[in-house]
């Protein structure tokens, strides 16, 4: 799950700010140093995924290592080509199922799967989606956030009533609450890496169709960001007390919840809104309802491919002794109390 390069550098300190009266021997020993720190910054080590994650253009890599860096355990990146207005389409190739069992081993890399045949509408392939079945193989293309942004904006062109696009790309696999935030900014996140080909298929392609199906006039619901809008409403609640209790435990004061009970909840509000994100954006009364159902589903239940998931990240397949309710109860306790004492600080 998550499964970012364009975060704005602010009080940029240069050495010396430009002055006429500055000699040309100082200005020769500006332009050293300034070539000395732009070397140590190419060389400096990547820091942690958390503080990576950002929206820039991805670092330059020969064209081998883009595509081995884009083959998953499934998929095979084999070649890419030129978007014509800008970025790339990348061509991937796996052999075609042909078994229960064969499935079954795929369910393996759960939550990764990456076995759904898209549906293509004319837009999406306009976009650069394409599709096919050939003998024993399966043969499937993708753009990148760049081909796929700079097309989305073309189709624009032609049909008014789409609404913009915001597409976040990842360097490898977001943590739980980076994915989490990126998902209140962005209309999705597109991995750089192995997981591009399943964000692409589970993620990306059902919102493009939820975007081209609810524009603005649409007869089968409301507007695509109204809808988005009340589903954000929904997990940034979630969000807003995990956030407290993450404060609460920096600040040592309670011991209601740990950091390791609190990294579970995470995942689980991750969870929440990865499952929400591969299916139909459409709101009804029963959305909350479902949403959490999925949040107790995992943590009371979990199916046997969501326990391997969970024995993968946690070392174990219960996420606690408590029940969801008891836990999810305790998450409202703290919410509550510290929205008290903001109310009526102690004197």
């Amino acid at each position: 799950m998550h499964k970012v390069n364009e975060i704005p550098v602010h009080n940029i300190q240069h050495p010396i700010e430009p002055n006429e009266s500055i000699s040309s021997e100082t200005k020769k020993v500006t332009r050293i140093k300034k070539a000395k720190e732009a070397e140590d910054l190419h060389k400096r080590e990547h820091i942690s995924r958390r503080n990576s994650f950002s929206l820039l253009k991805p670092g330059e890599k020969t064209e081998k290592e883009e595509l081995a860096s884009k083959s998953g355990e499934i998929w095979t990146c084999t070649s890419r080509k030129p978007n014509k207005l800008g970025g790339y389409v990348y061509s991937f190739t796996r052999k075609k199922i042909s078994s229960y069992e064969e499935y079954k081993q795929e369910l393996k890399h759960y939550p990764a799967v990456e076995i759904a045949r898209p549906i293509l509408s004319y837009e999406k392939i306009k976009l650069g989606y394409s599709y096919r079945e050939e003998n024993n193989l399966v043969y499937l293309e993708l753009p990148d956030r760049e081909a796929l942004m700079v097309n989305w904006k073309n189709l624009q062109k032609d049909d008014l009533q789409l609404p913009d696009l915001n597409i976040a790309s990842a360097e490898g696999i977001a943590d739980d609450l980076v994915f989490i935030e990126t998902y209140f900014t962005h209309d999705g996140l597109l991995s750089l890496n192995k997981e591009f080909v399943h964000d692409s298929l589970f993620h990306i392609l059902p919102l493009l169709g939820a975007k081209i199906r609810l524009k603005n006039g649409a007869s089968f619901g409301h507007p695509y960001n109204k809808q988005r809008f009340k589903l954000v409403q929904i997990f940034i609640k979630i969000y807003r007390k995990c956030m407290i209790a993450k404060k609460l435990i920096e600040e040592n004061k309670t011991d209601v919840i740990d950091n390791d009970l609190l990294r579970k909840i995470t995942m689980v509000l991750g969870f929440m809104i990865d499952v929400t994100t591969t299916g139909d954006l459409t709101i009804t009364p029963f959305t909350k309802e479902f949403i959490e159902n999925v949040g107790r589903q995992i943590w009371n239940d979990p199916s046997e491919l969501e326990r391997a998931f969970l024995h993968r990240l946690f070392g174990t397949t219960e996420l606690h002794k408590e029940p969801f309710n008891i836990v999810w109860k305790k998450l409202k306790d703290l919410e509550e109390q510290f929205d008290n004492l903001r109310k009526n600080p102690p004197i």
